[in-house]
């Protein structure tokens, strides 16, 4: 009997340091905007997919998604915060430029089975013209007694253009007006100028 108790502390105690050394390897992240061109307020949707490519169950991933800031999800106003990011954006090949990126994070906490794939699709908008930039998420991962946390950071790069709001100006659109008188006389003055010919 103690024997088989000591076996199985043993093989816990293996485990659990296997769980702490490898608990987030092969998990994947991907966010992918239904649109990549955007006008001011439109709405579009973000896909968010994370995955365990292993045979093994992750009991507690805590994941901070790093949206872009502004960022409108209605719905998540209370799980969204803001923070930092940290890139490095590379200005040549033997240069490198540290720059500090502010974005809006949502908080989710899960568990994954082996070989899971959970996916959450959001209706988002942004209100300014500009560049936005999905920047990956960072996981926290427990181990298989959660004593101990793990993290790692799960860098992508996705971007959203949002164009600048359309204006109504009259002389333009009168000047696109007197415009639209060109190809009429384009089309009339080869026909002319055959007949002229001969």
């Amino acid at each position: 009997m103690i024997v088989l108790l000591i076996i199985s502390i043993l093989v816990l105690f293996l485990v659990e340091r296997w769980s702490i050394r490898h608990g987030l390897d092969r998990i994947t992240y991907d966010v992918a905007p239904s649109q990549t061109l955007l006008e001011p307020d439109e709405e579009f949707t973000v896909r968010s997919t994370i995955e365990n490519h292993k045979l093994w169950f992750v009991p507690y991933v805590s994941m901070v998604e790093n949206f872009p800031s502004g960022i409108q999800i209605p719905g998540e106003e209370e799980s969204l915060s803001t923070g930092t990011v940290n890139t490095n954006i590379y200005v040549s090949s033997n240069s490198s430029a540290y720059q500090e990126l502010a974005s809006s994070q949502l908080t989710t906490a899960f568990y994954l089975m082996p070989r899971q794939r959970l996916t959450r699709t959001l209706q988002a908008k942004l209100p300014k013209r500009g560049r936005y930039l999905f920047l990956g998420c960072r996981i926290n991962g427990g181990d298989l007694l959660g004593l101990q946390d793990d993290y790692r950071t799960l860098s992508l790069f996705k971007e959203v253009v949002v164009m600048p709001r359309r204006a109504a100006s009259p002389s333009f659109d009168m000047l696109l007006g007197r415009l639209e008188i060109f190809p009429i006389i384009i089309a009339f003055v080869p026909s002319v100028w055959k007949r002229a010919r001969g």
